[in-house]
């Protein structure tokens, strides 16, 4: 039996990423999009960019100070406990439409993907 709680992570990388949609077309489970960017492709566009809001939103926070007024009388290991919660903070945000950066980032991320394949 498989743990729920485990998912195998997605590609990391350009050439896993153009790996997967080339074994996916090889197949024919390839599901394009109005543009013929794969479905799978753009789902994926939009996480990466969601990943990177988050990113982003977690460095803005800790150097707003976040970080160190959630641990300032949190005693041993506070540090570590502040940068856990700062990162599901930002998570969190980005997740919840954070500060439009997600969009911006996946609609420059599709559109250079739809021109390169053409």
């Amino acid at each position: 039996m498989t743990n729920p709680l485990f998912s195998p992570a997605l590609p990391n990388n350009a050439a896993n990423l153009s790996n997967t949609a080339q074994n996916k077309a090889a197949k024919g489970d390839n599901a394009n999009t109005t543009d013929g960017l794969s479905s799978e492709r753009d789902a994926l566009l939009k996480q990466r960019a969601k990943e990177f809001e988050a990113a982003f939103v977690a460095q803005m926070l800790k150097h707003g100070g976040l970080s160190e007024a959630i641990s300032a009388e949190s005693g041993f290991g506070g540090e570590a406990f502040a940068s856990l919660m700062l990162e599901e903070v930002a998570t969190s945000l980005a997740d919840q439409g954070g500060f439009g950066l997600a969009e911006n980032i996946y609609q420059q991320l599709r559109s250079k993907e739809i021109n390169n394949g053409e």
